[in-house]
């Protein structure tokens, strides 16, 4: 089974997680900064791109009855503010004796590889 789901991260996005988190580092805020420093914008913060990851595991793939136990993401380049970036991914191994599933994701904007790694889930008993 393999699921894609678009997104993209918006400023409001980026403001509100700097003001849950506290971290306003320069690189995610500050597009002078990031730009002296290589980049073509402010860098979207990684866990914002975890919390795409937490809709696609709580939402899809398991969905309502799993309980995310594992992730593992390799951040290979930056995602851009309003960027469209795509989440792909696909189950890779399902244990009924441990009800258990293992998934392996990719986030992509076009050829660009953003991210890439693997999550685990628990699958919780459901409704017959």
């Amino acid at each position: 089974m393999a699921v894609t789901v678009p997104f993209s991260v918006s400023r409001d996005d980026m403001e509100k997680f700097a003001e849950l988190s506290g971290d306003r580092s320069r690189i995610h805020m500050d597009r002078a900064f990031a730009r002296a420093r290589g980049f073509e914008d402010v860098v979207v913060y990684g866990a914002l791109t975890v919390a795409r990851l937490s809709n696609l595991v709580g939402m899809y793939l398991p969905g309502d009855f799993g309980l995310a136990t594992s992730w593992k993401i390799d951040f290979n380049r930056p995602l851009y503010v309003d960027e469209e970036a795509v989440m792909e991914a696909t189950i890779t191994h399902k244990s009924e004796a441990t009800h258990t599933v293992k998934l392996k994701f990719q986030v992509r904007c076009g050829d660009k590889l953003v991210a890439s790694g693997t999550a685990g889930s628990k699958l919780l008993d459901g409704p017959d």
